[in-house]
């Protein structure tokens, strides 16, 4: 029951945190890209870390919900769940269940019978697709509970769509970039742009806290695009068009500084 209390907490105050985008299953396409590649056929099966870190990096470009409990599976077995992965977990399932509302009985049934972290996890999921089918599982789920577990599910608000969140953190931008994995939508990407330019400190020596906090969100957001557009040709594609369309001649600057890095360091790479 403690598990899963620190479980829905963290649901609560979710874009709380860093929660570095699978760093517990090791350098992963979105942590740490040492590639341009991206792959050109779905995975037939999943079995092991390797397997997972692609299926969730890239599922956009191949959905397999088939393979949904199979990744779950090893989300348990690595104990994922209790890492700071969690909320990304959440973000990108989420986007998983609004896809397939068919499928939501079935693996609903199969949540009951995992583990208090999982299905933590799981239910926060169903709550923030927030669909018709997901809030009728979630009831379900929620039977399942221990009486304790059940009234710590009545503290939860009204869940907010991912891309309307505040982008106060890092958290927030892992959970923009999982939610990207899992659907390939472009308004994901364009919310981390938004936040890309850093406030103007006209040379200031000392900066108040929240200048200091804009700062490090810009700092973050750059890198992270930065990341994925070595990685994902469709995140390239986004920086380049808002490149192009914006008359923000600050904003300008930093597309043009993560194109640069990204399109500089694969050439590296692919020189090695």
């Amino acid at each position: 029951m403690k598990t899963f209390a620190k479980v829905m907490t963290a649901a609560i105050v979710i874009t709380i945190g860093f929660a570095g985008w699978l760093n517990p299953i090791g350098n992963s396409a979105l942590a740490n890209p040492t590639t341009s590649a991206q792959p050109t056929a779905p995975l037939k099966d999943l079995t092991n870390d390797a397997d997972l870190s692609r299926w969730l990096s890239y599922y956009y470009l191949h959905p397999q919900p088939d393979l949904t409990l199979k990744a779950l599976g090893l989300v348990q077995k690595g104990n994922l769940a209790k890492t700071n992965v969690r909320n990304s977990l959440v973000a990108f399932f989420s986007q998983v269940m609004a896809q397939n509302p068919q499928r939501l009985a079935a693996w609903t049934e199969k949540f009951k019978s995992m583990d208090d972290p999982m299905k933590g996890m799981l239910w926060t999921a169903l709550w923030q697709a927030n669909t018709p089918e997901s809030n009728k599982q979630l009831a379900i789920l929620t039977k399942s509970l221990k009486p304790e577990q059940q009234k710590l599910t009545l503290k939860m608000p009204a869940a907010t769509a991912i891309e309307k969140m505040p982008v106060d953190g890092p958290a927030a931008l892992d959970m923009l970039w999982a939610a990207f994995c899992a659907t390939g939508d472009e308004r994901y990407v364009k919310r981390v742009i938004s936040v890309l330019t850093p406030p103007d400190t006209h040379g200031a020596k000392k900066v108040s806290g929240s200048v200091a906090s804009d700062m490090m969100r810009a700092g973050a957001a750059k890198w992270s695009l930065t990341s994925n557009a070595r990685q994902h040709k469709k995140v390239m594609a986004i920086c380049l068009q808002e490149r192009q369309a914006t008359a923000n001649p600050a904003l300008k600057k930093e597309l043009s500084a993560v194109i640069e890095k990204a399109q500089a360091v694969n050439k590296t790479a692919a020189k090695t």
